[in-house]
């Protein structure tokens, strides 16, 4: 599944969406095509005029929970519309925090191995606040996590932490 592979570049990014099926595509003509082939192998022999509106289609059909957006130039972050709408600014804030304190994101980041992180993801799917990373509770894991991103905002003195309180709420009461 495309949500479990690490993206460790845009080159890595580029490479993968270039080598994976190509779902959908809305042909020169208007009618619908369903390619059903790798996106390289679909454009190999046509027009490089016709490659945006391709590559369009072709990135707007896969959900990652974050992704580069070309045709925008933007950063899209799924979860983000997954909020209670009184908070629906809280992931995009912490996602701002985290890169503009991203030494320190980084740094935390380096205690774990990817793969413990994965398995993460999954059981906080199925259990929420209430798993264990490496023996130990989370809690105190996403608290230090959040006031890095907090720490991040800070340093751009708008007052956007102020956007991070409901997710301290809820990791003040163990609740997502």
């Amino acid at each position: 599944f495309p949500y479990t592979t690490l993206f460790r570049s845009i080159e890595k990014y580029i490479e993968y969406m270039i080598k994976f099926k190509f779902i959908w595509h809305n042909g020169d003509n208007g009618q619908y095509i369903e390619p059903k082939q790798p996106f390289e192998k679909f454009m190999k022999g046509r027009n490089s005029d016709t490659f945006s509106k391709c590559w369009e289609d072709h990135e707007g059909m896969l959900w990652w929970d974050a992704r580069p957006r070309s045709t925008f130039g933007t950063i899209e972050i799924r979860m983000a519309c997954c909020q209670p709408r009184k908070d629906w600014l809280s992931v995009a804030a912490f996602s701002l925090g985290i890169l503009e304190n991203l030494s320190a994101s980084l740094d935390f980041m380096k205690n774990w191995k990817w793969e413990e992180l994965r398995e993460l993801r999954s059981s906080t799917i199925q259990n929420g606040m209430k798993v264990k990373l490496c023996g130990k509770n989370i809690i105190p894991y996403i608290s230090e996590l959040l006031q890095i991103a907090s720490d991040g905002l800070k340093k751009r003195n708008s007052g956007e932490e102020i956007f991070l309180d409901p997710l301290f709420e809820r990791v003040g009461k163990e609740k997502s």
